[in-house]
């Protein structure tokens, strides 16, 4: 079983259904044996580059809370963290925006939290958007 493909390689919506069924029996989750969790999971792709002065859009997916998640962002200075609630776009889809005035090329910091779940794993350690002198 090959476990990373691309879904160019795809025909038919499928061939999709067979790919993901396969790999799901295969790590051992078969059907029926999905066990939602009880507590909060974030799974969030780090935003690792923006342009300075353009504000950044965060997803995140949560799902075991009814909670909405909460983005905390800050510059890379060090300045005090501002938190900002997640907007639903569809269920357990969440989003937030760091506005453009923060996004300078000091950095910025940030981290998603909802409940006892917080993305990265530790406020010391924050997801970190580099932003450029030059493009």
């Amino acid at each position: 079983m090959f476990l990373g493909f691309n879904p160019s390689q795809l025909v038919a919506g499928t061939d999709a259904v067979t790919m993901i069924s396969d790999t799901l029996t295969w790590l051992g989750v078969g059907p029926a044996l999905y066990v939602p969790p009880t507590q909060a999971v974030i799974r969030h792709t780090s935003v690792r580059a923006a342009l300075a002065n353009t504000a950044v859009v965060i997803n995140a997916f949560v799902v075991g809370t009814a909670s909405a998640p909460t983005l905390s962002y800050r510059a890379h200075d060090g300045s005090a963290y501002l938190d900002v609630t997640m907007t639903q776009i569809r269920p357990g889809v969440w989003q937030a925006t760091i506005p453009a005035d923060v996004v300078t090329t000091n950095d910025v910091d940030y981290i998603i939290s909802v409940d006892e779940a917080v993305d990265p794993f530790s406020k010391s350690l924050p997801h970190v958007i580099a932003v450029p002198l030059h493009f």
